[in-house]
């Protein structure tokens, strides 16, 4: 495996990682017609808790720190993509 392709699936997966984000596939592409994040958090906040808890772990682990409060409290403030309203 080349160094870039490497970093890439590094990338892809802390992207991945973020319940925040749109669910992308394996190679960094938006899904289509996946439900929006904003759609997750609301239908099961469980599951969503549980991968912020993933996620925030993954972020101190790698920043010695824990993730800011206001990423989930203020959802609204995270970039969805150009064409989402959000």
């Amino acid at each position: 495996m080349s160094r870039s392709a490497y970093v890439e699936e590094l990338l892809v997966a802390w992207v991945q990682s973020d319940p925040r984000n749109p669910k992308i596939d394996s190679k960094g592409k938006r899904v289509e017609n996946a439900p929006h994040p904003f759609e997750l958090m609301n239908q099961n906040s469980m599951l969503f808790g549980a991968k912020w808890a993933k996620f925030n772990q993954i972020y101190a682990l790698l920043f010695d720190q824990s993730a800011p409060a206001r990423w989930v409290a203020e959802p609204q403030d995270h970039w969805f993509g150009e064409d989402d309203d959000s």
